[in-house]
């Protein structure tokens, strides 16, 4: 099964760890990010079988990628610089004035997670919900 959806906004929070660089800006700091993608055009391919258990049919997720093309994002760090509000402050924004960018380049990991996430879910209610409900004829 595949589809396409549009989301108009897709929000990630995370916790963080950073000595590096980013955009050839030093960044440091540990705490929270969030990062809110706007407008997401969002491609779905599931691939699946059914499968019997106790006489009763269920579906099975075998596989489910999930593409992701945002408008636009942002993000927001907490506790950069060792909790320096004026430099954390002004590195956020030069993240969000370049998050496509930076999007771009670590796309895969967003993309990777996400379809984690949904499959952990799918897989779940396929378990609990026969086929023939999820999918009258």
């Amino acid at each position: 099964m595949s589809f396409n959806t549009y989301v108009p906004t897709v929000t990630m929070f995370a916790d963080y760890d950073f000595d590096g660089y980013i955009l050839f800006l030093p960044m440091v700091g540990n705490g929270k990010v969030t990062i809110t993608t706007i407008n997401v055009t969002l491609e779905i391919d599931m691939a699946g079988e059914v499968v019997t258990i106790k006489e009763e049919r269920y579906a099975k997720l075998n596989s489910l990628n999930i593409s992701m093309d945002p408008f636009d994002c942002k993000v927001e760090f907490t506790n950069l610089f060792n909790g320096d509000e004026q430099l954390g402050a002004e590195m956020n924004h030069i993240l969000s004035a370049n998050c496509l960018a930076i999007y771009h380049d670590v796309r895969a990991g967003y993309e990777e997670s996400g379809a984690a996430a949904c499959k952990s879910f799918l897989d779940q209610l396929f378990t609990k919900v026969p086929y023939n409900n999820l999918f009258p004829l």
